[in-house]
């Protein structure tokens, strides 16, 4: 299937995505903030990364630029869980960053695999 990356800070919701995608047969790998994000992009060819908005370190804006830099082929999923940060448009930017899909926190799982499954099919 497709070598997935997902990217967030707490680990219970990293634990919820890893075993729903894992269950569809994926492989997955994790990182903790932007910093780690970046380094297992240049370690790994990463078909999908679903990444945070919010990470200590570098955000998830940065990481987008940084691939936007780079120039990977990774298609991205940026998700955010509100706060003040929504009322700006946060996800929006993420899109104009490269971000081919938004979600908005908290999300249902069906939700998350109606923007993979067509993803992986590409």
């Amino acid at each position: 299937m497709a070598l997935i990356l997902l990217v967030d800070d707490l680990p219970d919701t990293i634990q919820a995505l890893q075993r729903v995608l894992m269950a569809h047969g994926h492989e997955v790998l994790s990182a903790a903030d932007g910093v780690e994000a970046l380094q297992q992009l240049q370690k790994h060819s990463i078909d999908i990364m679903i990444l945070d908005i919010h990470l200590p370190n570098k955000d998830g804006i940065e990481v987008l630029r940084e691939v936007r830099r780079l120039a990977l082929p990774t298609k991205i999923i940026a998700m955010f869980g509100g706060g003040i940060a929504a009322d700006f448009g946060i996800l929006e930017i993420a899109k104009s960053l490269g971000a081919i899909a938004t979600l908005q926190k908290p999300f249902g799982m069906q939700d998350l695999m109606q923007i993979v499954n067509p993803l992986v099919q590409a």
